[in-house]
């Protein structure tokens, strides 16, 4: 059983963005893939990221951009969060 990674999208991106789509064809013979498609509002997204996060039990979240401050927010537990370049204060930027 391979183990499965959550990636979490970054603004004006989605779930089949070019970052996603690249780590796909790299590792998608070790790893199964979890994408939602995300809202950029936080407070509908952070939720949805902590349903999936108690159903699927993903090894590893990776957020990119606003996905980074997703993941960093989220209800994560022990699982590790590798958050590449996040944004760090959403509601100033966006």
């Amino acid at each position: 059983m391979k183990k499965k990674i959550l990636y979490i999208h970054g603004f004006m991106s989605g779930a089949n963005g070019m970052t996603i789509t690249n780590l796909r064809r790299r590792y998608e013979k070790k790893y199964d893939f979890i994408v939602p498609e995300l809202d950029a509002d936080p407070s509908v997204s952070i939720p949805k990221i902590n349903e999936i996060i108690k159903a699927e039990q993903p090894s590893l979240i990776i957020g990119n951009s606003l996905g980074g401050f997703f993941a960093l927010m989220c209800e994560s537990g022990n699982i590790p969060i590798l958050a590449v370049n996040p944004c760090v204060n959403p509601y100033e930027h966006l």
